[in-house]
C-alpha cells in the first residue's frame, strides 16, 4: 500500500508491504535547481537504512548539447 501527501513544500511518500516500511521524500532546492530525494528503508527489525539522492538541473544549453549527443549515438 503506498500514500502520498503534502508536508509543506515537501512531498512524502510511504509504501508499506509484507511488513517493510520504504519513505521517500521529494523537495525542490529553487536556490540552485536541485531535486533532493531523501529515502529511507525499514526492512528488518535493524536500524533503518537512509540515502538521499540529489539531481541537479540542466541548465538549458548543455541539456541541449547532451540530447544531441545522445540521439547521434543511438540513445534517444
Amino acid at each position: 500500500m503506498a500514500v502520498a501527501g503534502w508536508e509543506d513544500a515537501v512531498v512524502v511518500v510511504e509504501m508499506t508491504t509484507l511488513e517493510k516500511k520504504f519513505v521517500q521524500s521529494y523537495q525542490s532546492d529553487g536556490g540552485n535547481g536541485q531535486l533532493v530525494i531523501s529515502s529511507v528503508a525499514q526492512v528488518s527489525e535493524g536500524q533503518p537504512v537512509s540515502y538521499p539522492l540529489v539531481y541537479d538541473r540542466l541548465k538549458p544549453d548543455l541539456g541541449e548539447k547532451q540530447a544531441r549527443r545522445n540521439v547521434s549515438a543511438g540513445q534517444g
